[in-house]
């Protein structure tokens, strides 16, 4: 269940025009954006979800940028991280489906955060 809120993060995240923009975001939120970001790192590791380095760094720089606004130590993202591999190997091999509602958001995501 805990994935499928991360689903339905990712997807309210795509609609967000940039990570830097300013809004007023609660604690709880950007640890939401954090785990779906955390997400997307790990379908493209484990599920070989296309990811060019340009989108990498974007993703890290908006991962590291997030992590400093809910002040996390090193050990703290390392466990929302873990929280995120654990969520993702949960909803087992239906997650890799490249046609599946996961890698719709995940593309969707990746061309919000670089742009067109």
């Amino acid at each position: 269940m805990r994935f499928v809120r991360s689903i339905l993060v990712c997807a309210a995240f795509a609609n967000v025009s940039s990570m830097t923009a300013a809004r007023a975001e609660t604690d709880k939120e950007r640890k939401e954006d954090l785990v779906t970001l955390y997400l997307m790192s790990v379908a493209a590791e484990r599920c070989g979800f296309p990811m060019t380095a340009k989108q990498a760094a974007m993703v890290d720089r908006a991962e590291k940028l997030l992590a400093e606004r809910l002040r996390l130590r090193e050990d703290q993202t390392d466990e929302v991280y873990s929280d995120a591999d654990v969520a993702f190997e949960k909803e087992g091999p239906k997650v890799c489906d490249r046609n599946g509602g996961f890698a719709k958001l995940y593309n969707e995501t990746l061309q919000k955060l670089v742009g067109p």
